[in-house]
């Protein structure tokens, strides 16, 4: 998938998001994303069907985030 700050408009400085992200049954899914990761991490789970989680902050000019992976 593709997540970049592009595709998301009229956030407002201050606020979040919360995506939600589940593989398919094949797995092995990858995000492309021009935003900033906590620790450079944007790597998704690859196992078919699993669940991550990307938080993302928007503070004016950055949008940051963190990806917690590996829900069961």
């Amino acid at each position: 998938i593709t997540l970049n700050s592009g595709n998301i408009s009229n956030l407002i400085a201050g606020r979040s998001m919360t995506f939600v992200i589940t593989q398919d049954s094949t797995g092995s899914r990858t995000l492309t994303s021009n935003m900033v990761y906590a620790g450079g991490v944007n790597t998704l789970s690859t196992a078919p069907n699993a669940i991550d989680v990307i938080n993302l902050f928007y503070d004016g000019t950055n949008y940051l985030c963190t990806l917690v992976k590996g829900y069961a």
